[in-house]
C-alpha cells in the first residue's frame, strides 16, 4: 500500500493529542455516564473496554476511535465526545472485531 506522508504520519504516530490517556479518560467519561465501569491493562492492550454487564464499547488506545453498542451509547459520545469516530454497532453475532487492531479499521475508514 502506497501510502501519502500525513496518512503515513498518521499510522506510525497516531494524531497528535491522542494517546492512552486520553482513550483511559474517554473510557472513563462513558463509564460514568452508563454507570457502568472501565477495564484494560496498561501496556497490554490495544483497546480500552467500558463495560456494564458486557462490553458496551471499545476506545482505540492508538486512534481517536470508538466501537460501541446501542444508539443509547452512541449519543452519549456525539453529545460530549465530538472528536472520536465511532463505529456503530461494533460487533454482533455477524461481525467480531476481535481479530482487528485499530490500525486496520482506521485504514479502512480512511
Amino acid at each position: 500500500m502506497n501510502l501519502d506522508s500525513v496518512l503515513r504520519r498518521l499510522v506510525t504516530d497516531g494524531p497528535a493529542g491522542w494517546g492512552e490517556r486520553q482513550a483511559v479518560r474517554v473510557a472513563e467519561e462513558v463509564a460514568a455516564a452508563r454507570s457502568g465501569h472501565v477495564e484494560w491493562e496498561p501496556g497490554d492492550e490495544e483497546w480500552v473496554h467500558v463495560v456494564d454487564g458486557r462490553i458496551v464499547a471499545q476506545i482505540s488506545k492508538r486512534f481517536p476511535l470508538a466501537l460501541v453498542v446501542g444508539d443509547d451509547l452512541a449519543g452519549v459520545f456525539r453529545r460530549t465526545l465530538p472528536q472520536v469516530t465511532l463505529l456503530p454497532h461494533g460487533w454482533s453475532e455477524e461481525f467480531d472485531p476481535e481479530g482487528f487492531s485499530a490500525l486496520d479499521l482506521f485504514l479502512e475508514t480512511a
